[in-house]
């Protein structure tokens, strides 16, 4: 059928293609004929939505990976500092003449350097070292650490 401005419609009134297809005003399709099946259109979204997740949990791991070495550094600057000014202050007791020297020794076997060191004459010592350790690929992660210790009385 024709309309009477020259268009093919349905018998129902409704504006058809040449080949029978529910149109719009505008000549779109309309409706189930429209040629673009739902399941196709989202075609590959599940794949999207994984490799999103993926990343997700791989960021996640590799931020867990970072704080638990982090954690892990800090913890040894921490007893390379104990133990730095543990000997420093034992050689202060035992009045070696440079006790800081025992302090580095301890501290270079426990992968440290020592920042800072004094003794002073009661033989308290007071260490500050610094541990590098080693972090993602080029990322190195550096910690403080400080103690004091003194000699029994």
């Amino acid at each position: 059928m024709v309309s009477r401005w020259g268009r093919a419609v349905s018998r129902w009134g409704r504006a058809v293609s040449r080949w029978g297809r529910a149109v719009s005003r505008w000549g779109r399709a309309v409706g189930r004929s429209s040629g673009v099946d739902r399941a196709t259109a989202e075609r590959g979204a599940g794949t999207v939505f994984v490799l999103g997740a993926f990343a997700l949990v791989l960021l996640a791991a590799t931020a867990a990976v970072l704080v638990g070495q982090a954690a892990t550094v800090r913890h040894r600057a921490g007893a390379a500092a104990d133990l730095a000014a543990l000997a420093a202050a034992r050689a202060g007791a035992d009045n070696v003449p440079v006790p800081c020297r025992a302090a580095r020794v301890v501290a270079v076997r426990n992968s440290a350097r020592v920042t800072t060191c004094s003794v002073d004459r009661h033989g308290d010592a007071r260490v500050a070292v610094t541990v590098d350790g080693a972090g993602l690929g080029r990322l190195t992660l550096h910690a403080k650490g400080s103690a004091r210790a003194a000699p029994m009385r």
